[in-house]
């Protein structure tokens, strides 16, 4: 059976070879138009980079195109959010390693990350930090801070990950960039659905684990 639709949106800064054996991946499911959307941290994360980003797909694409389906990989979720709110639909939408939360905790656990820093102790200098970063910001800004009172407000919502289309989220419970314990009331819907991988790693799944990565995705678009 022929299908088309896919939009793939990434992690922050990723390339688009990074993502040739997710095309191969969907190619062989039966998918025949694939799309991916580039871009930044900075566009997700900064008001005006936003801005942006949006009006440059609206300039470039169809803004009322429909998807198949949406699959995200880590802060590629709040790019999958812009484009909803956009107008862009879609039947179903995949998380990989996600959803990432714009949170204060999901930053410091960034930065740790990003730095190779182990322990207690650095996550909590480092949410220190970002905690009085992000003050300072809002101070200087009342765009910034209205900025992100809407992302909170919204991305968290009903409007997208409380949304009525079909989710699979797909995580590692020990990846320190996702903020498993919101995922509590995400839990007792019955359009999402949660599958983990153990001894893996941040966007990782499919490298160790393609077979069972290839049949949870099968297996979710006949869901």
């Amino acid at each position: 059976m022929n299908r088309s639709g896919v939009l793939l949106i990434g992690w922050f800064n990723h390339t688009n070879s990074q993502l040739k054996n997710y095309y191969k991946l969907y190619r062989k499911l039966g998918f025949n138009q694939i799309n991916n959307i580039q871009y930044k941290s900075c566009d997700v994360l900064s008001l005006s980079r936003a801005n942006d980003f949006c009006e440059n797909y609206n300039l470039n694409n169809p803004i009322k195109r429909h998807y198949d389906i949406i699959h995200c990989f880590s802060g590629g979720s709040i790019v999958a959010f812009y484009l909803a709110n956009l107008g862009v639909a879609y039947d179903k939408i995949i998380f990989d390693s996600g959803p990432m939360y714009l949170s204060d905790e999901c930053f410091a656990n960034y930065a740790c990350n990003s730095l190779d820093l182990n322990g207690e102790s650095n996550f909590k200098l480092f949410e220190y930090f970002i905690n009085k970063a992000w003050a300072i910001e809002k101070m200087r800004s009342g765009r910034l801070r209205d900025f992100h009172t809407n992302i909170l407000e919204n991305y968290e919502s009903e409007k997208f990950l409380f949304s009525k289309q079909k989710k699979l989220i797909l995580n590692d419970p020990s990846d320190k960039l996702i903020l498993n314990h919101r995922f509590d009331k995400l839990k007792k819907m019955d359009n999402i659905q949660f599958k983990y991988f153990y001894n893996s790693k941040h966007i990782q799944h499919f490298r160790y684990f393609p077979n069972y990565y290839h049949k949870l995705i099968h297996n979710f678009l006949n869901y």
